[in-house]
């Protein structure tokens, strides 16, 4: 063989090997090196590799270490690779491999820039998350993140499973995962994600609620803590919409009582919901806040003195309680 002929061979070899190497960091010579070039980095778990062989690159880098892609990373393996299509500087490539033993295809856009291929794809964002409260912080997998909110994207991430989290020590997640299996699939969720009050949430928001009834029955003041008893019951004038008493009832006399056999707070099962924004007990200048809201069905009894020197008794319904959570060392409690 002439000197010319082992040139030649060995520049074909060099050309071939950058063309279909697992795990090629170097310049991509045909869009297929692209596509199989970033399967191959994703697989091991090499981000800044990975993102090598995208034309576009991501902003927001929060998900794109290798830390985050060592958790969330699945075994990429039996990729295929076949181009088809496109103009001279833009390739289709369709892309087949198997990931967490489920078959996945795909096509990646490729396009030729200063000699080398590029991957010619946005990252997938991670999904929205709706029920959750607004004032805590999502995390993914450790890390902080922007979830999408109408038009807006969210953080990009890479293929692999990953976990939700709320940044809320009385908060936790159910359904919490997710799985990216490629570029374009939507996201595959574990089932709809859904907030919920951690068991040392529940004690702690029954304590609060306790406290706050025992701190309510305490009061001698006729009007209290939201039980549906307002001033107009107080005193009623012959002819008006109530009957016919003429008495009126006398402030500070009050009496409050909770009947036998009410509903124990402590063993309420509250469920995870957001405060009215038009309530002005849980307006926080405008921000909507989060609530606790448990129902129960409780008789508060309350008695009070009368002008005319007797004792009146009246009694009320208690169908619940909402709790602000939003600051779990000061959780505000309203019964109604």
């Amino acid at each position: 063989m002439t000197r010319t002929a082992v040139l030649a061979l060995a520049a074909l070899l060099v050309v071939t090997a950058c063309d279909t190497a697992p795990g090629t960091t170097g310049p991509a010579a045909s869009p297929q090196a692209a596509a199989r070039g970033f399967l191959d980095a994703v697989s091991d778990g090499r981000v800044d590799d990975a993102l090598s062989f995208l034309r576009v690159q991501p902003t927001d880098r929060t998900l794109l270490t290798d830390d985050v892609l060592d958790k969330a990373a699945l075994p990429i393996t039996h990729i295929t690779t076949s181009v088809r299509g496109g103009a001279q500087a833009q390739r289709a490539v369709d892309v087949s491999y198997v990931l967490d033993g489920q078959r996945v295809t795909d096509t990646y856009q490729t396009v030729r820039l200063g000699g080398r291929w590029f991957v010619d794809e946005v990252l997938p964002a991670v999904p929205a998350f709706v029920d959750r409260p607004d004032f805590a912080q999502v995390t993914v997998d450790g890390s902080a993140v922007q979830v999408p909110v109408g038009w807006q994207s969210g953080t990009q991430v890479l293929p692999g499973r990953y976990r939700f989290a709320v940044d809320h020590p009385l908060l936790d997640v159910d359904n919490a995962e997710f799985v990216v299996t490629s570029l374009h699939a939507p996201a595959v969720m574990a089932g709809v994600p859904h907030t919920r009050l951690t068991d040392a949430g529940r004690q702690q928001v029954a304590a609060a609620a306790a406290a706050a009834l025992d701190s309510c029955l305490a009061a001698t003041t006729l009007r209290t803590c939201g039980f549906g008893v307002g001033p107009d019951h107080w005193s009623w004038k012959p002819g008006s919409p109530y009957g016919t008493r003429d008495f009126t009832l006398v402030e500070n006399t009050a009496t409050w009582t909770l009947e036998p056999g009410g509903t124990d707070l402590q063993r309420t099962e509250p469920q995870w919901q957001y405060c009215q924004t038009s309530s002005t007990v849980f307006s926080r200048q405008g921000v909507t806040t989060v609530c606790v809201a448990v129902g129960l069905l409780a008789t508060v009894r309350m008695s009070a003195r009368t002008t005319r020197g007797t004792t009146e008794v009246f009694t009320n319904s208690v169908f619940g309680y909402r709790a602000d959570i939003t600051d779990p060392d000061h959780i505000r409690v309203v019964f109604r």
